[in-house]
């Protein structure tokens, strides 16, 4: 009787160690895809409708600009390759007045296209030639150029960046 209270004790913590190792593996591997797509909606009153969703490889596709600039999180100036803001709104083609940008945790971020397109905000998606993971701000971060007044606007530089609304 003691023997099956051992194995059936064995039985159970294989089965939770296996359960362990089996959350580990989905964690480690969730940031590689989860959240790598960036979505463009056309908002109005009557709510938004989905234009388009360009994963990292589409993106990447698309004209990319290199932006060399400094910014709160990183000592010394830092090199950003990816697509200008209002380059990436062009391609969509869309009377707009303003956009919203929404990050995976909700936060959001309002601009008027004026601003944008006075300014080199760039979507990037490469940080010193290296991808970023949703851990380092990936993998879609707005950056503003260090010629725009960033310690007034960080607030703007938003990352894990996966909507765009645009208004009208």
């Amino acid at each position: 009787m003691v023997v099956g209270f051992f194995k059936a004790q064995a039985l159970i913590i294989g089965m939770i160690v296996g359960l362990i190792i089996l959350l580990l593996v989905n964690w480690a591997t969730a940031d590689a895809g989860s959240y790598e797509k960036l979505s463009v909606y056309h908002a109005n009153d009557a709510g938004a409708v989905h234009i388009t969703t360009l994963d990292r490889a589409a993106f990447r596709a698309l004209p990319q600009t290199t932006l060399i600039t400094t910014n709160p999180w990183y000592e010394g100036p830092q090199r950003f390759e990816g697509v200008l803001l209002r380059d990436f709104l062009e391609l969509n083609e869309l009377p707009m007045t303003s956009l919203r940008l929404i990050a995976l945790n909700d936060y959001v971020v309002d601009l008027e296209i004026s601003e944008v397109e006075a300014n080199d905000f760039l979507i990037a998606v490469l940080h010193n030639g290296e991808e970023m993971s949703t851990r380092e701000k990936g993998p879609f971060w707005l950056i503003v150029p260090d010629t725009y007044d960033q310690e007034a606007n960080k607030w703007k530089m938003i990352w894990q960046l996966v909507r765009i609304d645009v208004k009208l």
